[in-house]
């Protein structure tokens, strides 16, 4: 081995995992095949072997069948690799619209026609499962790969996982099998190692594209060439000793306690095959048949079950058999028992003939409770199986909300003004020891609260205890579907953006905790004198209104005509002056306040009378 040898090719732009790829020493070159799985990234590294001639090829056959993937290209290449000299090969897989033949070239040992062989790699007579994720094997060693992670290895879906005895000759690149069809149509086909072989007539691009003027459609015959080569690597397959009958042809791995069985019998092989090619039937890789008569298994499967129930709801939380199949149909309830065997701590928990599982709410604290049931046949009591159910009791939910205005109003230093604070429950299960918290602005001073809601006698709402600008409510219980409506009366302060901030919370946990926050913005504006009045009663400018006047703690204004005559006086102004018995005219103020502080000012100007003649 040289380690300075790395062969490190990879699946693809897209990653294509659990395919497997072989690695074969070709002609003088010594060394073993070698066999691995690509990994997640869809990679594959064969490292640490000498230089020379080899078969790189990926075993495609579960792409092909079961998703419907085809090489962009080829699934073979033929590198040389010298020292030092890295070989990447990028295999590309597509869907494919086209005409698709293959079929399987296995060693039939017991020569019945059936594919029941297996290449019983460790030879103990029992069908193992090789680790995905082992890296590079020697292909001797390969039986089973559980690509699809179902621990079945029949059926179609798991179809290029088993190492069904399978064989060719990769050496020979002109190939064992022989396809002729329509007008002319013939190909010969390299057999993989495993013994799959596939062709794709007229492919272009991975696409069907027939050529011009050439009828592809019809029937197509597929040849074995019996040559010295696989004559050869049959005799080989048979002196290893270790192609055997599958266990049991049903394909279980094992057999569960109890499993009955049932004789069937079908069509398995046909001394001739015929396949029609058409626009609607393009794929055609099952050229197997046959007939036998089988102990097949009547087996009944439990699957697991995973359940969630609120604390104090309780009731129907699933059914234990919706997903388990007898025979491989779905159960009815009158065909089985159900018995719970373990209730893994859960108490309150009934299951009824049909399924269905009955919690009582309120019993067990929130968490995980692991129970194990068993099914079985009524007419075969000893056909059973067992399986978990996961119940995941989860602590009460509640979904408050809150909502916070000031209904966008106008607002100037002094000037005292409402903020209206909604909090629902909108859930189905009431909430306990609810707090509701509001943070008022810096710049405004709490004066007073009301409840503005209709108060159900459940809802207990006393005073808010305030700390600063931040008032707190306190409430035993919100039931479900109720409203709490607050009103609280504030005076604003200095000039200046004002955020409220209020958020309401229970000892529950919460549905969905977004709305349970909530805030109003809003700007309070400057103190400001007009001087320009308009008194036509049309509600627009008709008194003369000095904005943001309850900023001071006492005001007192006099104004005057042009000749020095007072035509109005009044100690702390309402805003309600409207020169009412005056002409148009410009008119002077003298206004004196005196600040929270005890600090006196004076303003002086004037005033435009504007009145329609």
């Amino acid at each position: 081995m040289n380690n300075n040898n790395i062969y490190e090719p990879e699946l693809g732009e897209t990653p294509i995992p659990n395919v497997p790829v072989v690695f074969i020493p070709r002609g003088d070159t010594p060394g073993d095949a070698l066999l691995m799985v690509t990994g997640s990234d869809g990679r594959y590294t064969f490292r640490d072997f000498v230089p020379g001639s080899y078969t790189l090829q990926v075993r495609d056959v579960n792409l092909n069948v079961v998703q419907n993937l085809f090489p962009t290209g080829s699934s073979l290449a033929f590198p040389t690799i010298e020292i030092c000299d890295p070989f990447v090969k990028n295999f590309g897989y597509d869907t494919y619209e086209g005409i698709v033949l293959g079929d399987f070239v296995w060693y039939d040992i017991n020569g019945d026609g059936i594919q029941n062989e297996w290449f019983d790699a460790n030879d103990d007579g029992e069908v193992s499962s090789n680790d995905l994720t082992a890296g590079p094997i020697k292909a001797e060693d390969w039986e089973w790969f559980d690509l699809n992670g179902d621990g079945r290895y029949d059926g179609p879906e798991n179809d290029g996982e088993l190492n069904k005895a399978g064989f060719g000759v990769v050496e020979n690149t002109s190939g064992n099998v022989r396809i002729t069809g329509p007008n002319g149509y013939e190909e010969t086909i390299i057999v993989g190692i495993a013994g799959y072989w596939r062709t794709r007539p007229y492919e272009d691009d991975n696409k069907f594209l027939p050529p011009a003027g050439v009828d592809v459609f019809g029937e197509y015959t597929a040849t074995m060439i019996e040559d010295d080569l696989i004559a050869a690597r049959a005799s080989f397959m048979e002196s290893t000793g270790k192609v055997k009958v599958l266990p049991n042809e049903g394909g279980r791995m094992t057999d569960i306690n109890g499993t009955r069985f049932e004789e069937r019998c079908g069509l398995t092989t046909a001394g001739g095959i015929t396949r029609l090619v058409t626009e609607e039937s393009l794929s055609h890789a099952d050229m197997d048949f046959g007939f036998v008569c089988v102990q097949a298994p009547v087996e009944i499967i439990a699957s697991g079950d995973s359940f969630i129930s609120i604390n104090s709801s309780g009731g129907n939380i699933g059914n234990v058999i919706g997903n388990d199949t007898l025979d491989g149909k779905p159960i009815n309830g009158e065909d089985v028992t159900i018995e719970i065997i373990d209730f893994g701590g859960i108490v309150g928990l009934i299951v009824n003939p049909n399924g269905d599982l009955e919690l009582i709410p309120g019993l067990n604290p929130p968490g995980v409770y692991v129970i194990q049931y068993k099914i079985c046949e009524i007419d075969f009591p000893t056909n059973c199986n067992i399986a978990t159910i996961t119940i995941t009791i989860e602590p009460d939910k509640v979904d408050l909300s809150v909502t916070k205005t000031s209904f966008g109003v106008k607002l100037f230093e002094g000037d005292e003004f409402e903020y209206e604070i909604v909090v629902r429950n909108e859930g189905d299960t009431d909430a306990s020891f609810v707090t509701i918290v509001d943070d008022l602005p810096p710049s405004v001073s709490y004066l007073s609260w009301k409840l503005l809601s209709e108060n159900n006698p459940q809802i207990q709402i006393g005073s808010p205890t305030l700390s600063g600008n931040q008032l707190t409510w306190n409430l035993s219980s919100l039931p479900a579907g109720n409203v709490v409506v607050i009103q609280i009366s504030v005076k604003a302060g200095v000039a200046g953006s004002i955020t409220n901030m209020v958020n309401v919370s229970s000892i529950e946990e919460e549905i969905n905790p977004v709305d349970n926050l909530a805030s109003d913005v809003n700007q309070i504006l400057p103190f400001t004198i007009p001087n320009v009045i308009t008194p036509n009663s049309d509600g627009k400018n008709d008194v003369f209104v000095i904005n943001g006047l309850g900023k001071f703690a006492s005001n007192g204004l006099v104004i005057f005509n042009r000749f020095g005559d007072h035509v109005f006086e009044r100690r702390n102004y309402q805003n309600n002056w409207n020169a009412e018995g005056l002409t148009s005219g410009t008119y002077f103020f003298v206004l004196s306040v005196t600040d929270t502080n005890g600090k006196e000012v004076v303003f002086k100007g004037w005033i435009q009378v504007i009145r329609e003649d």
